[in-house]
């Protein structure tokens, strides 16, 4: 089994969340993205881009609001080992 990859800062975890987004062009032409595992966290854009923007705004403002807010811990992302001691104050 292979070694789980640590991720010992927030930005790290952002940048591993965001590798997992899945993106679909709606029948509008518009764009939707979600990360598998976050529960009601999806984003909306006209661009990609502007959608992987959207999104990567609202998984900090999820991660803040369930983490810090709630006290949860952050999502399990299979391969991922997050030391959460480390995350921002």
């Amino acid at each position: 089994m292979a070694q789980p990859n640590r991720v010992t800062s927030y930005e790290e975890y952002l940048r591993e969340a965001m590798r997992r987004a899945s993106y679909e062009r709606l029948e509008t032409g518009d764009w939707y993205a979600h990360i598998p595992g976050f529960q009601g966290l999806w984003a909306s854009g006209a661009t990609v881009e502007d959608t992987r923007n959207e999104l990567y705004q609202a998984l900090d403002g999820w991660l803040f609001v369930n983490g810090f807010v709630s006290h949860l811990p952050p999502p399990q992302m299979e391969g991922v080992e997050f030391d959460v001691e480390k995350r921002p104050e």
